[in-house]
């Protein structure tokens, strides 16, 4: 009886062992150019209805910012970035769908002569407060919003200033971007096609 109760215990533990553990995957800070960024869209500021298209509003940072906030589709699959861009909250204004451009595009438009400044991608790991995780590697399924990253001009925009080169910039990028209307805006994860970059 003793035997055999130690032999079922050393093939349980046997078992136990080949099981493979799943790490949480860790965060890479570095942003690799083929990657798929997200924007969060409202309609009326950042989309136009009448001309079916994004404004360059929807690239441009908040007064007194020079940063734009955008979601990492290789941490967030389109539930999650569906989901975060609908806590958008800028006036009247309604969540509508998503704009997605490749990390390298922003690359591409640093080198443009006719631009007059630059931006860059920054990964910012967000946390359940949504605070900046600095002190530590953030992994992709914690809480908060560990695949956040913002587009980061070289220039803050500025109340009362035309601003130029930030919006040609901006402008610039709505034609690069391509934007996937939301069928159902108003209910929980993601419906549509399925976000991918069309070449």
């Amino acid at each position: 009886m003793a035997l055999k109760f130690l032999a079922t215990l050393l093939r349980r533990l046997l078992n136990f062992s080949k099981r493979k553990v799943t790490m949480p995957e860790s965060i890479d800070l570095a942003i690799a150019p083929h990657e798929i960024i997200v924007r969060g869209i409202v309609y009326p500021f950042f989309y136009s209805n009448s001309k079916k298209r994004l404004d360059k509003q929807a690239f441009l940072p908040p007064k007194g910012k020079n940063e734009v906030s955008t979601y990492r589709n290789r941490y967030a699959n389109d539930h999650i970035c569906k989901n975060s861009a609908t806590t958008l909250q800028l006036g009247t204004n309604k969540y509508c769908g998503l704009a997605i451009f490749l990390a390298e595009h922003i690359s591409h438009l640093n080198e443009a002569t006719e631009l007059e400044m630059k931006a860059q991608m920054i990964s910012t790991p967000l946390d359940k407060n949504n605070q900046h995780i600095k002190d530590r590697i953030a992994t992709a399924n914690e809480e908060g919003k560990p695949f956040h990253a913002d587009l980061v001009y070289d220039f803050i925009v500025m109340e009362g200033q035309p601003n130029t080169p930030i919006r040609k910039y901006a402008e610039a990028l709505t034609k690069i971007a391509q934007y996937y209307h939301d069928p159902y805006p108003d209910q929980p994860n993601w419906r549509g096609e399925k976000l991918e970059w069309k070449s």
